[in-house]
């Protein structure tokens, strides 16, 4: 996440709002996952219910339909047992089928306090079960006067004409295959499977329609999985949290080292740019007063001049080059190879002269990787003239460049003059000085690195540079290949 707005004023409370939104969106989304599994249910209970309803109203249409058919002068259905006329005072006045016994005493008084004109379902228990019956309206000016139809119905016929085939065509169709409907007595338990119970309407009540899901395991599957991909996306949230946080934290990390880098360096700049500044202030003084009166004197003093300004500008440049390459920003990349071996024969005059031989060993693996030019040119160049300057009685040096870990480059200068000067603690001391000095400061604030290697009392220094370097791409777009 960025550090910075676009102002490049610092935002330190955006960590915490990303965290914050990061850890709400996970608990939303554990919490949506228990919730959703009850919400499923639900849906599923009232599904079930609803659909046990409506095959409850179906039935009761069905029934009556076949009630108004008789009141119409229809034939009686094969369900019915027998239908009665009844009279304006509800005595039975004649029955179908011919000869049929009359009607219940419980039934007529019933079908007395049905209201009239209406169709009415009336039932009673009797010594053989409930008895069904329905009262249907009879069309006015009946020639025996009378008013309504009795109809008595055989249960065991209904259920097997008529209740389990609307039970069973309800069940049909591309939304109702998920669910089976199931015609309970009124003795019977219900399955456990079940989700639905509803009693069916007067004079049908004997009868319970129950609805539970036909594949019951295949639901639970279907929730479990659903369980497991919401607690997989609040993993997944999580977990990509986490790894947010721990990358800003490493990056604040890094600016941190880099923002200490840069202060070591400046720090160091300040302090080792002191002397040529002293020298060059001292002569100028000295000439400025006058108080030199040797010309070999003023020769001298102008030559401290001169050097001392070559010095301060080299060193100034090479300090802006250094913090241009800070964290691989915008400095040019070039061929580390190329530039280590342009480097290295830049100074292999120099180091002819004092009677050292340069060896070159660029490995093919690392022609491939790039580098800032300056960055490369400057740390061979600095390690070469160390050793023409101070690796006393040296006659050979050998610059070597490897492909090192995770991207970068090494570069490694040994020679076999006397060795670094030996800390208290018997290894090579730490660089000083503005050349090596400014190096390592320079290297770390760039993401690379300076190590010093030397065996206590024995000849040869050895400096190995880890470089951070990019792979090449060639103008195709495919990447370079040692």
């Amino acid at each position: 996440m960025d550090r910075t707005g676009g102002d490049l004023r610092p935002r330190p409370w955006l960590p915490a709002v990303v965290v914050g939104a990061g850890v709400l969106l996970a608990t939303l989304s554990i919490l949506l996952a228990g919730w959703s599994k009850q919400l499923v249910k639900e849906s599923l209970r009232f599904e079930c219910a609803e659909r046990a309803a409506a095959l409850a109203v179906r039935i009761d249409a069905a029934l009556d339909q076949r009630a108004w058919l008789v009141a119409r002068g229809g034939p009686r259905p094969a369900e019915a047992l027998a239908v009665w006329r009844l009279g304006a005072d509800g005595a039975a006045l004649e029955g179908e089928p011919p000869g049929a016994p009359a009607p219940a005493p419980a039934l007529l008084e019933a079908a007395r306090q049905a209201p009239p004109g209406e169709l009415a379902p009336i039932s009673a228990r009797g010594p053989a079960g409930w008895l069904v019956a329905t009262v249907a309206p009879l069309p006015p000016g009946e020639a025996d006067g009378a008013r309504a139809a009795l109809v008595l119905w055989d249960p065991a016929a209904l259920e097997a004409a008529l209740l389990r085939p609307l039970l069973a065509r309800g069940s049909e169709g591309a939304g109702a295959r998920r669910f089976e409907a199931l015609l309970l007595r009124e003795e019977e338990d219900p399955p456990l499977r079940a989700r639905a119970l509803v009693a069916l309407h007067p004079p049908l009540e004997a009868w319970r329609v129950a609805v539970a899901l036909e594949d019951p395991e295949a639901a639970r599957w279907t929730l479990r999985v659903q369980t497991a991909l919401l607690f997989a996306v609040a993993a997944w949230l999580l977990l990509l949290l986490a790894a947010s946080v721990v990358a800003w934290m490493r990056r604040e990390r890094a600016h941190a080292l880099r923002l200490a880098a840069r202060e070591q360096l400046l720090a160091r700049a300040y302090h080792e740019l002191q002397t040529p500044l002293m020298l060059l202030r001292g002569a100028a003084e000295s000439l400025e007063r006058g108080v030199i009166d040797d010309p070999d004197e003023v020769r001298r003093c102008v030559g401290i001049v001169a050097r001392e300004e070559e010095r301060l500008t080299r060193s100034i440049r090479r300090l802006l080059r250094w913090l241009r390459a800070e964290g691989g920003g915008d400095a040019a990349l070039a061929s580390v190879r190329e530039e280590v071996e342009a480097a290295a024969r830049e100074q292999e005059p120099a180091l002819s002269a004092r009677g050292v031989r340069l060896e070159l060993a660029l490995d093919g693996a690392a022609a491939g990787l790039r580098a800032p030019r300056d960055l490369v040119a400057d740390v061979v160049r600095e390690l070469l003239v160390n050793v023409e300057k101070h690796a006393r009685g040296a006659t050979r040096v050998r610059v070597s460049l490897l492909a090192g870990p995770r991207g970068t480059a090494q570069v490694v200068v040994e020679d076999d003059g006397p060795g670094w000067p030996a800390s208290d603690a018997g290894a090579p001391a730490p660089a000083s000085g503005f050349g090596l000095g400014l190096l390592r400061e320079g290297l770390l604030l760039c993401d690379g690195a300076l190590r010093l290697e030397g065996r206590p009392g024995a000849r040869g220094a050895r400096a190995v540079v880890e470089l951070a370097a990019r792979p090449g791409v060639r103008a195709g777009g495919e990447a370079e290949r040692g």
